[in-house]
């Protein structure tokens, strides 16, 4: 038996109406867990492997439970009998077994799969694809970030010949239900195309010639990071650890996230990943230098960065820096690596339900500090080349070229009155 099922009550998580019931599934092959919502709700007082007599809906809450589980029972020697893997057992549990749509679907699945139609396998060969680029020094990143979200949503291998269109759009609908914007499915799929085609270039792994990718994947113009904030906006975010705005579990990384926020904004706009990449050894004499993650290929790193810490941007070190690492930020991931992405797309969730519930002008967002600083500095008429030697770009232009050093007392003096409102 590869496939068990078991009635829990989810005590991970509270909701305004108690504790979730949900089922949950696991693949002994695999070792993986899943979990179907039941829409049923009880306090933690209530529970006791089982539901308590003291439960005030006891005897209905309690009949429901006993039904759904003899009906799971059923389910779960259905799917076992069949062979079906976690994903197509967590249809069936799902949808119950009087689905017989689903159930003809799901045992032809299984039909082709007896008689071998598979063989080449998706992140199998992904793992073959990074291998090779990582000996042809080329970026695996995206690689593997688009490895990790196939793997998400299949749990386990499937064939390069399964990849359909109904198996894209699935995938689509999985990624949108997860809260992921066009921009970041339109990422992943151009990526498994990509896999998909290099797939079909290798005659040895007998590819179906065809573009299951037709129709699915468009071109996303991003929108520009405007966004409006009000000085008494910063002035809650500077309140963050006196905003009772959470649960307990989070008081700590709210106040980490939003204080790396304002950290972003007062060292000149930059970005999460040079907040992220901040070491240690680059600090002195109260000024950090870097260079900027976005310029990593360009030709010496492109223009180094040399900003003054001013007070508050020293104290978000003093107490959130991370001391007894290299980095000053160590609990954010380290930049090009799956944790990092999973945890910026956290931080945009959370600074979004922050904004809410702040009440702020406007929602911000990772990238916000940038356009924020860069709005501030043209309303204040501070000279542009000043600025982009604050924000790490490099002027272009003839004139440029006969420019001389900025010294820095000028240069501090500049971005300190684009700050200053916030003392």
């Amino acid at each position: 038996m590869s496939i068990k099922g078991k009635i829990i009550l989810d005590t991970r998580r509270a909701t305004e109406e108690g504790y979730p019931f949900k089922i949950r599934v696991y693949d002994t092959n695999i070792k993986k867990h899943k979990y179907i919502s039941l829409f049923w709700y009880s306090d933690l007082n209530h529970w006791e492997n089982g539901l308590l007599k003291s439960h005030p809906d006891f005897r209905r809450l309690n009949g429901k439970i006993n039904k759904r589980s003899f009906a799971l029972q059923e389910e779960i020697e259905y799917c076992n009998k069949q062979k079906l893997n976690i994903t197509n057992a967590l249809k069936i549990i799902e949808a119950g077994l009087e689905d017989k749509e689903l159930e003809i679907f799901l045992l032809k699945q299984r039909l082709k799969e007896l008689e071998g139609n598979y063989s080449a396998k998706l992140i199998e060969f992904y793992d073959v694809r990074i291998k090779e680029k990582i000996d042809l020094k080329e970026d695996v990143r995206p690689f593997e970030l688009t490895r990790k979200q196939i793997q998400d949503f299949s749990l386990q291998d499937i064939a390069i010949n399964e990849v359909t269109y109904e198996w894209l759009n699935e995938f689509i609908l999985y990624k949108k239900r997860e809260g992921t914007g066009e921009a970041g499915i339109m990422y992943y799929l151009k990526n498994i195309r990509i896999i998909y085609k290099e797939a079909q270039r290798r005659e040895s792994l007998r590819i179906k010639t065809d573009n299951p990718f037709l129709g699915l994947i468009k071109t996303v113009s991003r929108k520009s990071e405007i966004v409006s904030l009000e000085d008494e906006d910063f002035k809650k975010l500077l309140n963050i650890e006196n905003s009772v705005i959470t649960s307990k579990a989070y008081i700590k990384s709210t106040n980490e996230l939003v204080n790396v926020w304002l950290f972003q904004f007062l060292v000149g706009g930059h970005d999460l990943a040079d907040i992220a990449n901040l070491t240690w050894n680059k600090l002195k004499n109260n000024r950090i230098t870097f260079k900027r993650h976005k310029n990593r290929r360009k030709r010496n790193g492109g223009a180094t960065v040399d900003v003054k810490l001013f007070p508050k941007a020293l104290d978000i070190i003093e107490k959130y820096g991370t001391k007894k690492e290299a980095r000053i930020f160590g609990f954010i991931p380290e930049v090009e690596t799956t944790e990092y992405e999973y945890f910026r797309q956290n931080a945009s969730r959370r600074l979004k339900l922050i904004s809410k519930k702040l009440e702020l002008t406007d929602t911000i967002k990772t990238k916000s500090p940038r356009y924020l600083f860069r709005t501030r500095s043209g309303q204040l008429l501070i000279d542009t080349h000043i600025m982009e030697l604050i924000q790490g770009h490099k002027s272009q232009g003839v004139s440029f070229n006969y420019q001389g050093a900025i010294p820095y007392e000028i240069q501090d003096k500049e971005h300190e009155k684009v700050i200053n409102f916030l003392n």
